[in-house]
């Protein structure tokens, strides 16, 4: 009895969806409509390749991250990187994504969307809700990404745009061994990509290992800013955490744009390749 009802609920289903595309041939013309067909099917004429892809990647401009803040300019350009990005050797030089963080100066909106940047809604919850940081020095906080050769690009006067642009930053710093100096500690501020921590240093660059739809690679970062597209590196010692001295947390948060930037200094060494020893840096932390 029960299998006897479930064929004809079935047999139901099935005369259902025969009425409904015996509906769409009659209105349609003849010969058929296939932009109709297309808007009905919108899967028609794909491979399994193509659906599975729009499938997990459902913003409407190609090339654009889910849920994210993305013109179709910048589609092309991260489809240009992913591109690149398979068929590059370590000494191509082309441009590279940075991560960096964006205060809006004007109301967003769903549609919001910037020329040269692909933002998200940022994690952190002390970078959405100001309500709970009684600071003055606070503002909204954007997770962005752009694509560029030198980080110095960034640093320009944005108060004709229609944001602010925040770069990640890293200290260097040495004990002064110097007599004729009252200063303890000799300090070097490096401009990074967030919101990763670097792995290592070689060559005088600070090294990252990242990775993008299953493909690893490095960047390495110059203290001018310069950027570079590397194979993966391996460093001998992974990074190890430090104690921060007073002088360097206090010299860090002199330094800020915003109050509610980070939660807190970390202090790390990195181990140099180049100089076979580690250099101890302190870094930003946001929530992640």
């Amino acid at each position: 009895m029960i299998h006897s009802s479930f064929s004809a609920l079935l047999l139901l289903l099935v005369g259902i969806t025969l009425i409904g595309q015996k509906d769409l041939f009659a209105k349609s013309t003849s010969p058929l409509n296939i932009e109709e067909m297309r808007e009905k099917f919108p899967h028609l004429g794909k491979t399994r390749r193509e659906i599975f892809l729009n499938f997990i990647n459902d913003h409407p401009n190609p090339g654009c991250p889910t849920n994210s803040g993305c013109s179709p300019e910048m589609g092309q350009k991260r489809q240009k990187w992913l591109n690149d990005l398979s068929n590059t050797s370590s000494t191509k030089k082309i441009a590279v994504p940075a991560s960096v963080w964006i205060i809006p100066k004007k109301q967003l909106t769903p549609d919001t969307e910037y020329s040269n940047f692909i933002t998200w809604i940022s994690s952190c919850q002390h970078h959405r809700n100001l309500e709970d940081d009684k600071s003055e020095n606070s503002a909204y906080i954007l997770q962005g990404e752009t694509f560029i050769k030198n980080l110095s690009d960034l640093i320009k006067d944005y108060s004709k745009e229609e944001l602010n642009v925040i770069l990640n930053r890293g200290y260097l710093y040495q004990k002064n061994d110097s007599n004729t100096d009252e200063v303890e500690y000799i300090i070097t501020r490096y401009n990074l990509p967030g919101h990763e921590f670097p792995l290592m240093i070689k060559d005088n660059q600070i090294i990252y290992l990242l990775e993008e739809e299953g493909r690893y690679y490095s960047i390495g970062v110059e203290q001018s800013g310069k950027l570079h597209l590397l194979q993966p590196q391996t460093p001998k010692h992974f990074p190890q955490a430090v104690d921060c001295p007073k002088e360097i947390i206090k010299h860090f948060v002199s330094d800020l744009e915003v109050n509610n930037l980070y939660s807190g200094v970390l202090c790390r060494k990195l181990w140099d390749k180049s100089l076979q020893g580690f250099q101890k840096f302190a870094f930003g932390w946001t929530c992640d």
